[in-house]
């Protein structure tokens, strides 16, 4: 059972930050329940019990903290720009610098593309 948990986590890592906290408090959970039972066969002192409520309570409640911290800060920053919306806004900024084009120039381009 105790590379169970380890083996449980890593790849927890690799998830997204919201599934892959709620996926460590679900383990924590689980590995509680079957620390409790083996504490309550004798398998472990029978102080480990209470050792591993609190511990888990400790760690459970440090998961729902950070998943309620994450989900107020994340209404507060907005997704950073790529590469695409600063193209777009760099040429939208410089067609507004240029001014509109006089409208004979457009058939004069047009015409001397034709020849």
């Amino acid at each position: 059972m105790g590379i169970v948990a380890t083996a449980v986590a890593w790849p927890t890592l690799l998830l997204p930050a919201e599934v892959g906290l709620i996926a460590q408090f679900l383990a924590f959970t689980f590995l509680y329940y079957n620390d409790a039972r083996s504490a309550a066969r004798g398998w472990a002192p029978s102080w480990y019990g209470t050792y591993r409520f609190v511990l888990t309570f400790i760690v459970g409640a440090s998961i729902v903290a950070s998943l309620i911290g994450r989900g107020q800060i994340s209404d507060l920053v907005t997704r950073p720009t790529g590469p695409t919306e600063r193209f777009r806004a760099l040429r939208a900024k410089q067609y507004a610098e240029l001014g509109p084009e006089p409208e004979g120039e457009e058939e004069e381009e047009a015409e001397e593309e034709e020849e």
